[in-house]
């Protein structure tokens, strides 16, 4: 895989948490297309850190705040994000899941 360069006139940020991965078909003997950042984000960056965030620390008044992405859980559930389901509710779940299946299996 080749190198893959910036443009010097990117503003270099160490607290950017999201990168755009693409994978590009390209035939042998063509140009490679340099990435750039959009205009958009080039902007936002530059407020963010004109308003005085640094790298590694939080965005909060006083710089509290998370530094690193949160991780998403996956649900499978069809209850609420805070509802703590009680013993009953879950049996009744899974019972509903287990109908679901069978229904999907049989066909009908």
């Amino acid at each position: 895989m080749p190198y893959v360069g910036t443009e010097d006139e990117t503003l270099e940020c160490s607290f950017r948490s999201l990168e755009f991965v693409n994978a590009t078909f390209i035939v042998e003997g063509n140009k490679f297309p340099i990435p750039k950042i959009s205009k958009t984000t080039r902007m936002g960056l530059q407020l963010t850190v004109g308003k005085g965030a640094f790298p590694g620390r939080g965005l909060g008044k006083c710089l509290q705040g998370k530094v690193e992405a949160s991780m998403v859980k996956n649900k499978r559930d069809h209850f609420g994000l805070r509802l703590k389901p009680d013993a009953r509710q879950r049996k009744k779940e899974i019972e509903k899941k287990q109908e679901r299946r069978r229904v999907r299996l049989s066909g009908e």
